[in-house]
């Protein structure tokens, strides 16, 4: 399981510096803690489209693949600086849509 979770650098990189595992799926608090925003914007995300979820009983998991690639495409803007989460995700998730 470790080696599948290698192909996530960009993900283990922002996980330990907001103290999370890394793991194949997260929940939508994860998620929030990790983008330093409420559930309920997560939720949006979600509503809108700009995050995939896959129901399990009880709850929404966001997959490590699709957070990695919102977060590798804000780090390519910005030289690899992290400095809003929240910011950071609407900038990617726009230019993913673009």
């Amino acid at each position: 399981m470790e080696e599948d979770l290698d192909r996530y650098p960009t993900l283990r990189e922002w996980a330990a510096y907001h103290s999370l595992p890394l793991k194949p799926a997260y929940t939508v608090a994860e998620v929030a803690l990790m983008f330093e925003v409420s559930t309920r914007t997560v939720q949006q995300w979600i509503a809108d489209g700009d995050i995939e979820t896959r129901r399990v009983p009880g709850r929404s998991k966001i997959f490590a693949s699709h957070l990695e690639n919102i977060l590798a495409q804000s780090a390519s803007r910005t030289g690899g600086q992290y400095k809003n989460c929240g910011r950071a995700f609407n900038s990617a998730r726009r230019q993913l849509q673009a």
